[in-house]
């Protein structure tokens, strides 16, 4: 099967380009910034929560730094292992502000 050349995958999520790279910028700055609020209110480290959801601190840190996009299973790792909702790691940081 033939994928549209505005077919791109970022590892995150899968989307077809119709909103720019801003909507996978976004939710890559969303996943960060709760990622960090919530190991932090939980008071795990990323040595330990890394170790938890069986990935390497310094992945974790470029997750929480916004600069890496994890796959779909290491979200749903993150959010089982954190007791939240997927969207609680995906939605907008401002509403829980």
């Amino acid at each position: 099967m033939r994928q549209s050349k505005n077919f791109v995958d970022h590892g995150l999520v899968q989307i077809v380009y119709i909103y720019g790279s801003s909507c996978v910028m976004s939710l890559r700055q969303n996943l960060a910034t709760n990622l960090r609020r919530i190991r932090a209110k939980r008071e795990m480290s990323q040595d330990d929560f890394a170790a938890l959801i069986d990935i390497h601190r310094t992945y974790l840190n470029h997750l929480e730094g916004g600069k890496r996009s994890p796959t779909i299973d290491v979200i749903e790792k993150m959010a089982g292992r954190l007791d939240v909702p997927i969207t609680d790691l995906l939605g907008d940081p401002a509403k829980d502000a």
